[in-house]
């Protein structure tokens, strides 16, 4: 997802699809999701990425990495990597801090 994340221009909408992914993996709605993913077709792609069991085990394990802050555990118990739960789980936290900043 990333790889396409970073294919999408003008860079002011790379940064809102960047934020609208990790809203998602970090808790916000599917359907928050996909209704920004299909104001554009451009972005269609990344709605079928983001519809993958793998991503949706991602955002399982950043829920259950809330609750415990245990990486190593969670990334077994739901067969992801400790670096996508930490990414997802940092970049949403430095999302929060921007945002607070405003």
């Amino acid at each position: 997802i990333q790889t396409l994340v970073n294919k999408v221009n003008p860079y002011d909408l790379r940064k809102k699809v960047h934020k609208v992914v990790i809203s998602y993996l970090y808790g916000s709605s599917f359907k928050e999701l996909s209704h920004f993913l299909e104001s554009s077709t451009k972005l269609l792609p990344l709605l079928e990425i983001c519809k993958k069991p793998q991503m949706k085990a991602i955002r399982k394990a950043v829920a259950e990495y809330k609750k415990t802050k245990d990486e190593e555990s969670v990334a077994k118990a739901f067969g992801v990597h400790t670096f996508e739960i930490l990414y997802v789980f940092n970049s949403f936290k430095k999302l929060e801090a921007e945002n607070a900043n405003k």
